[in-house]
């Protein structure tokens, strides 16, 4: 990461290494388990809902449902933005 980046070494980039690399790779088996249940719009809403419970004990309901709309409405753009450079080029 170091050479990619040439961030200052300090702990924030520590942790970032060790959160991407090392728990990446270990965490690998389970997203591929994730990806066998869910599709991949599901899974955006997934990952976050994960990443929420990472940086708290929990997450309440409303937190939850503004997460999911907020994937949802960038989902639909995207399909929308897709259907019109097909369709009007």
């Amino acid at each position: 990461m170091y050479r990619l980046e040439a961030k200052e070494v300090n702990q924030a980039f520590i942790d970032q290494a060790f959160n991407e690399l090392v728990l990446g790779i270990y965490l690998d088996h389970y997203r591929g388990r994730l990806s066998k249940v869910f599709n991949r719009n599901e899974l955006t809403l997934v990952y976050e809902i994960l990443k929420k419970l990472t940086e708290s004990q929990s997450v309440n309901e409303l937190e939850l449902y503004d997460l999911s709309v907020k994937i949802i409405l960038k989902v639909l753009l995207k399909s929308i933005l897709k259907w019109f450079e097909e369709h009007l080029n």
